[in-house]
């Protein structure tokens, strides 16, 4: 795998990820009144 290759594979996972994060907050919203993980704590 070149450089190049490697380089858009990881751009692609971004993209992905980003995806889900954007779906997830669709779903659940984003009023910042959700409750943290024990580890925020």
């Amino acid at each position: 795998m070149s450089e190049a290759e490697r380089d858009l594979s990881i751009l692609e996972h971004i993209v992905r990820y980003c995806g889900q994060i954007d779906e997830a907050v669709q779903r659940f919203g984003n009023d910042g009144k959700a409750k943290r993980s024990a580890w925020y704590n």
